[in-house]
């Protein structure tokens, strides 16, 4: 049975995504891990009254947990086209924010 709880750490979140982008190319994985770790460490820098728990809450709703993540490499992959997250963060990344 899939775990569907919020990762409470940084690592658990990297860890579980990796695990669900299990046989996609290489480059879409260091793409993906990179894209979710620098969009996490956003939050962090951005909400420094919030504990991790809080932070990864708060991605797993807006940007998706890791199994929806990999979801959208999965049809990214597929499409042809890049993922983007189900709501931009202020500050974020022009690859996390989903533009070109």
């Amino acid at each position: 049975m899939t775990d569907t709880s919020s990762p409470r750490t940084l690592a658990a979140y990297l860890e579980g995504l990796r695990e669900a982008l299990t046989g996609l190319p290489k480059a879409v994985i260091q793409d993906a891990m990179a894209d979710a770790e620098e969009h996490v460490r956003a939050e962090m820098a951005a909400r420094p009254n919030l504990s991790e728990a809080e932070v990864l809450a708060r991605v797993t709703a807006q940007y998706g947990r890791p199994a929806e993540v990999a979801d959208e490499y999965r049809k990214m992959e597929v499409d042809g086209e890049r993922p983007a997250p189900r709501e931009p963060h202020r500050g974020a990344p022009a690859s996390v924010a989903g533009a070109p």
